[in-house]
C-alpha cells in the first residue's frame, strides 16, 4: 500500500467530514473506526499485553522496513496490516529503540534482506541466488540505501 493511501485514511478517520456517497452501513463503519481512532488518542506506541503496538502510519514498504530494522535490533517484530506488534518489550525501550533507528543512517538493503522471513514471493524467485534474491527484495519490498554493489 502507498504511503499517500495510508496518510488519506489516517485524515478521513480524524476528521469529521460526511461523505454523502457512503450507505448507512458504511457510514456506520466509519464512524465506529473514528471512533477507535480518537480512543487511541492519536498515539502512535501502544501498550499491548506483554509487548507494544505500534502505528507508523507508513506504506507497506516503510512498514516492512521497520520491522526489519526491529528484528535487527532484537526485537520480536511482525506485521499485520497497517500494525507492527512488538512482544516481550515496554513502551519506554522501543520509544528508544525507534529514536536510536531514526537517528542512525539507513542500513543498506542486503544488509535488511537477510533478516526477511520469507524473500522469496514472485513465481521464480526460488531460481534466484540468495545475492540476487536479496537485491531484488531490497529494491521491491524495503525501503533503504543502496550498497554498494547494488546497481
Amino acid at each position: 500500500m502507498h504511503d499517500h493511501i495510508v496518510a488519506t485514511m489516517r485524515r478521513v478517520l480524524s476528521s469529521t467530514d460526511n461523505y454523502t456517497y457512503l450507505d448507512k452501513e458504511a457510514a456506520r463503519q466509519l464512524g465506529e473506526a473514528r471512533e477507535t481512532f480518537n480512543e487511541l488518542n492519536h498515539r502512535q506506541v501502544i501498550a499491548f499485553g506483554r509487548g507494544v503496538l505500534l502505528f507508523p502510519w507508513v506504506g507497506t514498504c516503510k512498514l516492512e522496513t521497520l520491522v526489519v530494522a526491529l528484528l535487527m535490533k532484537e526485537f520480536k517484530a511482525s506485521s499485520f496490516h497497517h500494525v507492527i506488534t512488538v512482544d516481550d518489550c515496554a513502551v519506554e525501550g522501543i520509544e528508544e529503540t525507534l529514536r536510536e533507528i531514526a537517528d542512525a543512517p539507513a542500513p543498506n538493503g542486503i544488509d535488511l534482506a537477510r533478516h526477511v522471513a520469507k524473500p522469496a514471493v514472485a513465481k521464480f524467485d526460488g531460481f534466484l541466488t540468495l545475492e540476487l534474491m536479496g537485491q531484488v527484495t531490497a529494491a521491491e519490498r524495503l525501503v533503504s540505501r543502496p550498497a554498494n554493489n547494488f546497481t
